[in-house]
C-alpha cells in the first residue's frame, strides 16, 4: 500500500512538471516579445506610419487639426492598449504655439496598480506605444510647465523631469491625439514613434501562469495527505519552484499591462533663448558623444546578446531595422527604467577599461557626477548622476569582443527607480555575453 502511495506522489510530480514544461514549450522561440514597429524621424510637416509583419501602413493625406485641451480629466484607460485602425492613419499637422506660465512642481497622480492576472478567452491586442519629440520652444521652463499641465489634464502624470527633458505617461486612449497635444507646444525638430505588439507574450504568460497556479494548488492538497518525510520534501521543493515561477510571471504581466495601459512620451526641449550649459570638453569618438540617457542611440547587435532579465523588466524583440541597423537589445520596467545593449566597431582598438575611461571623459565634460565604478563579469561599469534638481541615474558599461565594443546602458528616471532596480541590474550584467 505504501509503495502504491509513493508511486502516486511521484506520478503527480511528474504530471505537474510535464504540464508546466508543455506550456512553456508552447511559447514562441523569439525573445520575450514579438514586436513590430519602426522608429522614424520626421520634420514638422511629415506624417508617420507604423510597420508590421505585413509591411508599412500607407500614410493618409489628411491632417489632424489642433486639438484644444479639455478642462475635464480624461476617462480611465480601457483594459487594452489603443490601436488605431489601419484605414484611419493620419498625418500630423504640427504648428508652433507660444507657451506661458511658471514651472509647476506637480507631477500628477501615479497610475493604479494593474491587475497581474486576467484570463480572457479572446484577449484584445496588447500594444505598447512610445513616442519621442524634440521641440524648439521660446522658454524651456514655461514649456515644461505647459507640458506638465497638459499631461495632468489628460489623466496622465510626469514620470521624469529634468532641466530640458520630460517623460510623461498618458492613458492609452488615443496616441495620435496625445502626441499632437505635446507637439503643439513648440516647433517639432524631431519625432519618433514606436509600436510594440506584445499580445502573444501576454497570452503566453497568462496561460503559463494559470497552469502553474493550478499545479501548485494540487500539490498543496496532496501535501495534506502525505506523511512520508522524503515525499513531503519533494513536494515542498516543487511548490517552492512553482511559487518562484508564479511571482516572476505576475511581475512580468504587471509590467506589460502598465506599459500597454499608459503611453510613454519623451520630450526634449531646445530653447530659443539658449541658457543650457555647454560641455567643457567632448569625446573624440562620435558614438560616445551621441550617448543619451533616456534615448536609444546605438542600434546594432540585439540578436547576438545573451543576458538575464532583471526582475520587473520585459524584453522587446527589435525585429525591425532601425536606420539600416539591426536594433538594440532593449528591456524596460513599468517605471520607464530601461536596460539596453548594442555594439559599435572597436575602432581604435581598445579594451573594456579604455572605453570606460573614454565614457568617463565625456561625462566629465557634461558635468555628470560619477557615483559608482565597478566590474561586473566582463563589463567595466560606471554609474553617473546628473546635477539636476530632480536627478536621473545612468549606468554605462563596456566590454570588447573581437572587433566590436559592446555598450550596455541602464536608465533610471529618478532615485526611487535607481534604488528599486540597481541590485537586479548589476546581477544581470554578470551574465552578459555576446557572440
Amino acid at each position: 500500500m505504501r509503495l502504491v502511495h509513493k508511486f502516486r506522489v511521484v506520478a503527480l510530480l511528474g504530471v505537474v512538471a510535464l504540464a508546466v514544461s508543455a506550456c512553456s514549450a508552447a511559447r514562441y522561440n523569439a525573445p520575450e516579445a514579438a514586436a513590430y514597429g519602426q522608429y522614424e524621424t520626421a520634420t514638422a510637416d511629415e506624417g508617420y506610419a507604423v510597420h508590421g509583419d505585413s509591411g508599412p501602413v500607407p500614410q493618409a493625406q489628411s491632417a489632424y487639426a489642433p486639438v484644444a485641451a479639455s478642462s475635464r480629466p480624461a476617462p480611465a484607460p480601457p483594459p487594452r492598449a489603443y490601436a488605431a485602425p489601419v484605414a484611419d492613419k493620419k498625418a500630423y499637422d504640427f504648428s508652433s504655439s507660444q507657451v506661458s506660465g511658471s514651472l509647476n512642481a506637480k507631477t500628477g497622480p501615479r497610475p493604479p496598480q494593474q491587475p497581474a492576472q486576467q484570463h480572457d478567452l479572446k484577449p484584445s491586442p496588447s500594444v505598447i506605444y512610445q513616442g519621442y519629440l524634440k521641440l524648439r520652444v521660446r522658454r524651456t521652463l514655461e514649456a515644461i510647465d505647459a507640458a506638465t499641465k497638459a499631461a495632468i489634464e489628460g489623466g496622465g502624470y510626469v514620470q521624469m523631469q529634468s532641466a530640458s527633458t520630460l517623460i510623461v505617461r498618458m492613458p492609452a486612449t488615443d496616441f495620435d491625439a496625445a502626441m499632437l497635444k505635446f507637439a503643439n507646444l513648440g516647433e517639432v525638430l524631431q519625432r519618433q514613434i514606436q509600436a510594440v505588439d506584445v499580445t502573444k507574450q501576454v497570452t503566453d504568460l497568462d496561460a503559463r501562469l494559470a497552469v502553474a497556479v493550478q499545479s501548485r494548488a494540487r500539490l498543496l492538497e496532496l501535501l495534506k495527505t502525505v506523511k512520508d518525510v522524503e515525499e513531503r520534501l519533494q513536494i515542498l521543493e516543487e511548490i517552492k519552484r512553482l511559487t518562484e515561477q508564479i511571482e516572476t510571471m505576475q511581475s512580468s504581466l504587471a509590467t506589460l499591462r502598465n506599459l500597454t495601459n499608459y503611453f510613454t512620451i519623451t520630450i526634449d526641449f531646445e530653447s530659443l533663448v539658449n541658457g543650457a550649459a555647454v560641455a567643457s570638453h567632448a569625446s573624440p569618438f562620435e558614438w560616445v558623444r551621441e550617448l543619451t540617457a533616456h534615448r536609444v542611440t546605438l542600434n546594432d547587435g540585439h540578436q547576438h546578446v545573451h543576458m538575464a532579465l532583471p526582475a520587473g523588466f520585459v524584453l522587446f524583440d527589435e525585429k525591425w531595422r532601425l536606420f539600416g541597423d539591426s536594433g538594440a537589445w532593449r528591456s524596460q520596467a513599468s517605471d520607464t527604467s530601461m536596460l539596453r545593449a548594442a555594439a559599435v566597431r572597436n575602432d581604435p582598438k581598445g579594451d573594456a577599461l579604455f572605453w570606460a575611461r573614454a565614457v568617463e571623459f565625456e561625462m566629465d565634460g557634461r558635468d555628470e557626477a560619477l557615483v559608482d565604478s565597478s566590474k561586473q563579469g566582463k563589463l567595466e561599469v560606471r554609474v553617473f548622476k546628473n546635477k539636476d534638481a530632480r536627478p536621473r541615474w545612468w549606468l554605462i558599461a563596456t566590454t570588447t569582443v573581437e572587433d566590436k565594443t559592446w555598450v550596455v546602458e541602464a536608465f533610471f528616471p529618478d532615485e526611487t527607480a535607481y534604488k528599486a532596480h540597481i541590485a537586479a541590474v548589476l546581477s544581470a550584467l554578470t551574465t552578459f555575453g555576446a557572440d
